[in-house]
């Protein structure tokens, strides 16, 4: 390349002034250099490692594209030097650097469209924002830690940033007159597309599209529900904010629904303010709860007070009129006067429940955890402190499951010995003194007896039906 061609393709490409001057210096310099080197090369002549102006265009030009400072500029580049060029027309140092870095080093180009969407319902739009904050906001965070395609995930509220061109800057207009007079350029993002996107969802993840290159990244901050909130404080107004923070219909019945399926079958503990141990309640009718919370208006908080009596039935429900799940997603009630009938709603659907209770179908066989199958037994003659395992076999365990949960049980305490004597180590505690101490997830507020002392035998045969000793 010579140095007239070199100095019009530095006009092309997005750089500061200084550097622009301190490359047109060096083209001055290298004149007699050239001049040598034009002078020598002939037919099959051999490039000499003297000659180094080619090396040292080569080793500049890739310094603007590594530094971000590229645009349509980097495709010119990839064209004239005619470069190792991959299928995807990216050149390495567009495929390696962080999208935002690039977005960033160009940020005096683009104006900012924001969309925030509730649960797909679009709350807030604005247009041509002042992206200095936004920039100043995410150098904190390292933005080229990345996260795989699958381990991202939507949540029900996003932030969408769009950066479009400013047209009618001067660096905009030669981009434009550079795509006219070379159709190796991606066009889409000069008019009709953003050239960027930058969108976040409450939960963290977020993307960063480069238009040009038809290229995204995945990431997630730590702490996104902070971040989300921090950038909607930024650009709008009282009004959108509040509406976002109140929790939709659909949402909630989401996080309600999500509650429910992680609570153990129709079973609550109740935990007094201050204190570690629990008691035991049962859940009555778990629908029509959820039905009844979702009546009251919720909005959004960050914590509750940790000094008061609450539930735990797969989501924490307190008194004070506080949910919290699993998602990390906290609510509180929005009017407080509602919180007296909130409360009895509560008393209503969660009521204290006392060993000795008869225990469901469904209770029995919840207490065997999901993923065991019967191929291991284990069998301990005492207490299991001193004795070892007698390894046997279950010939059909789904069938063992189903015969036991037909005879009648009824809670018990955890903490009855005879539960950890002669006992089968199956999925559950099985003892053949007639209890099960469920294994399933979680910690367990109680386990199951025989409610018939005379069904006891029928068990040890049952379960000498379908479990015998591994033979050697």
């Amino acid at each position: 390349m010579r140095p007239n061609e070199y100095n019009e393709l530095l006009k092309k490409i997005r750089c500061s002034d200084d550097f622009r001057k301190s490359m047109q210096e060096k083209l001055s310099s290298a004149s007699d250099e050239m001049t040598e080197y034009e002078d020598s090369v002939s037919g099959t002549d051999v490039i000499t490692a003297k000659h180094r102006w080619g090396k040292f265009a080569a080793m500049a030009a890739a310094f603007v594209l590594v530094c971000g400072a590229v645009g349509g500029g980097a495709y010119h580049l990839a064209n004239v030097n005619k470069t190792t060029k991959e299928s995807s027309d990216i050149s390495e140092a567009v495929q390696y650097a962080s999208i935002y870095s690039r977005l960033k080093a160009n940020k005096e180009l683009f104006y900012g469209d924001m969309v925030i969407n509730n649960d797909s319902e679009v709350i807030y739009r604005g247009t041509r924002l002042d992206i200095e904050p936004f920039i100043k906001y995410m150098d904190q965070f390292n933005t080229e830690n990345e996260i795989e395609k699958e381990d991202f995930y939507e949540s029900g509220r996003s932030i969408t940033i769009d950066f479009y061109g400013k047209e009618n800057e001067e660096e905009f207009a030669a981009k434009i007159a550079q795509a006219a007079a070379d159709e190796t350029i991606n066009k889409i993002s000069l008019y009709d597309e953003a050239s960027y996107n930058f969108t976040l969802y409450n939960n963290g993840c977020y993307t960063m599209t480069d238009n040009e290159y038809n290229r995204t990244t995945y990431h997630c901050f730590t702490d996104g529900e902070k971040v989300f909130n921090d950038i909607l404080e930024m650009y709008a107004d009282e009004n959108t904010l509040e509406r976002l923070h109140t929790v939709t219909n659909k949402e909630l019945e989401y996080e309600l629904c999500e509650g429910f399926r992680n609570s153990t079958y129709d079973r609550a503990y109740y935990y007094p303010a201050g204190e570690t141990d629990s008691l035991n309640y049962k859940i009555v009718d778990r629908e029509g709860f959820a039905n009844e919370l979702r009546q009251y208006s919720w909005e959004r908080v960050y914590e509750f007070n940790g000094d008061v009596s609450y539930y735990e039935l797969g989501f924490i429900i307190t008194e004070d009129g506080y949910m919290q799940f699993s998602s990390g997603m906290t609510y509180k009630l929005k009017n407080d006067s509602d919180l007296e009938a909130y409360n009895a709603v509560l008393k209503k659907h969660l009521i204290k429940k006392d060993f000795g209770e008869a225990a469901s179908k469904e209770d029995i066989l919840s207490a065997f955890a999901e993923d065991y199958t019967g191929e291991k037994v284990r069998f301990r003659k005492d207490d299991g402190q001193f004795t070892g395992d007698t390894e046997c076999t279950a010939t059909n365990f789904e069938s063992l499951k189903n015969e036991l949960s037909d005879f009648e049980w009824v809670t018990c305490k955890v903490d009855e010995p005879q539960i950890y004597e002669n006992f089968y180590i199956a999925g559950a505690l099985i003892s053949r003194n007639g209890y099960i101490y469920p294994q399933s997830a979680g910690t367990h507020q109680c386990a199951y007896k025989l409610k018939n002392e005379s069904d006891v035998e029928k068990l040890c045969e049952l379960l000498d039906k379908y479990i015998e000793i591994k033979s050697e």
